[in-house]
């Protein structure tokens, strides 16, 4: 955002296209997730005044990404463990 608070008219544009990219992405996750993303997103939020927002963000996506990438990994032993046990099923069949 830095960028936008040094720039002309096309980079507001540019930032209030990812500003409605981010909230319609949100929209489908539950109304308390990502608050600060949520805030980032939001119109009145202008990046003249506002120096924390877009830390916060891009924190809370951090954490976000990592979390997931846990679970995926969770989810990932899960399945291969139903496949072993498939397959050994079915090798004593």
């Amino acid at each position: 955002m830095q960028a936008v608070r040094d720039s002309g008219p096309g980079a507001w544009h540019d930032l209030n296209d990812a500003k409605l990219l981010l909230a319609e992405d949100l929209s489908g996750l539950p109304a308390d997730d990502l608050p600060a993303c949520r805030q980032l997103s939001d119109a009145s939020t202008d990046p003249r005044a506002d120096y924390r927002s877009e830390d916060l963000a891009t924190e809370e996506i951090r954490i976000e990404i990592e979390r997931w990438r846990l679970r995926l990994a969770e989810v990932a032993t899960a399945a291969n463990a139903q496949l072993r046990r498939l397959a050994l099923a079915s090798d004593s069949v």
